[in-house]
């Protein structure tokens, strides 16, 4: 699970690029320079699923483009997640994902 990379997420000091409460992960990087365009000294970082989970499991909210959604789907048992789509400000197809009632990894 720590191998398999979901996409990137980008940030600035100690700002992230968020949708609401829900950090955005795009699966190409190419595709997530573009989205940050224009947005000042931002970095982009590699998310793996063990991490996406562990933020899940922790409170966190992802919002997961089709291809990184794709990826997540093929490892998760969605059954423990809530999961919503919609278009993004960009045309972007995005889903969100955050952790159901059952906390998926144990403290």
């Amino acid at each position: 699970m720590d191998k398999v990379i979901i996409g990137f997420f980008a940030y600035s000091g100690d700002n992230a690029l968020c949708e609401g409460k829900a950090l955005v992960v795009i699966n190409q990087k190419k595709i997530m320079k573009n989205f940050v365009q224009g947005m000042q000294d931002t970095k982009l970082c590699k998310i793996s699923l063990f991490d996406l989970i562990k933020g899940l499991d922790m409170g966190g909210e992802y919002c997961l483009d089709e291809l990184a959604f794709q990826r997540f789907e093929e490892y998760a048992e969605l059954h423990y997640f809530n999961i919503s789509s919609h278009t993004g400000e960009n045309g972007i197809e995005l889903y969100l994902i955050s952790l159901g009632q059952m906390s998926f990894l144990s403290s």
